[in-house]
């Protein structure tokens, strides 16, 4: 952790003449001053070539009078790996401070101002957005008008109480199938299967669910 932004430029200077990507981790790289500073040292440095790595929930583009975009615009390869677990009121109730415009607002601006900038989408999947799923991946699919491998559905672990494994046995067959004839169609709601992609990470989705019957924490979940 570095005290200052000049502490952070000090310290990376001597790197950046020959590094070949750098990855921005979350918190929210997006509001680290540190963050800006950095790129623009590398276009100081002629050094656009360099490959940017972000984790980001994509709440905010600009910290204060910089503009990401502005600057992503100056590098040849982008990817942002952004964080989103559910569509509309849905996505603002598990994650606290999400603002559903906002993020539809931000990524809509990424397409239109950098379209070179590859976006990809990671997902949490938890007891709260399981059913919905197939929804959340049309509609990202739609807003971002990227493709079908660029959509990671990570299980949650902890706490357990969030777990898709808390749900009740007939619920569970009821999701499974509902992920299934998702899993059978195209997006585009044409006859034949799914991304393989998508096929194998539902199934892993229903296998993880279907392994373990924790509905001893319904009431700790209520």
């Amino acid at each position: 952790t570095f005290t200052s932004t000049e502490a952070a430029l000090r310290a990376l200077r001597p790197l950046l003449a020959t590094v070949e990507s750098i990855y921005f981790a979350g918190g929210e790289p997006l509001l680290l001053e540190q963050h800006y500073a950095v790129l623009n040292e590398l276009i100081a440095l002629g050094r656009t070539d360099v490959a940017l790595v972000y984790n980001s929930n994509m709440s905010e583009l600009r910290f204060g009078r910089l503009d990401v975009l502005e600057l992503w615009s100056r590098f040849k390869s982008v990817l942002i790996a952004v964080s989103v677990d559910g569509t509309g009121a849905r996505g603002e109730l598990i994650r606290e401070g999400m603002s559903w415009t906002d993020f539809v607002a931000n990524v809509t601006a990424v397409k239109q101002r950098c379209p070179h900038v590859r976006m990809q989408f990671d997902i949490t999947v938890l007891l709260l957005n399981v059913w919905a799923l197939p929804e959340l991946y049309r509609d990202l699919l739609a807003l971002a008008v990227t493709g079908e491998h660029d959509f990671h559905f990570n299980v949650l672990q902890e706490p357990r109480y969030y777990s898709i494994r808390v749900l009740p046995r007939h619920i569970k067959r009821e999701v499974k199938r509902h992920l299934e004839a998702f899993a059978s169609t195209r997006p585009n709601g044409s006859v034949g299967p799914a991304d393989w992609s998508i096929q194998s990470q539902f199934r892993h989705i229903i296998d993880h669910m279907m392994a373990e019957d924790r509905t001893d924490l319904i009431e700790c979940f209520r």
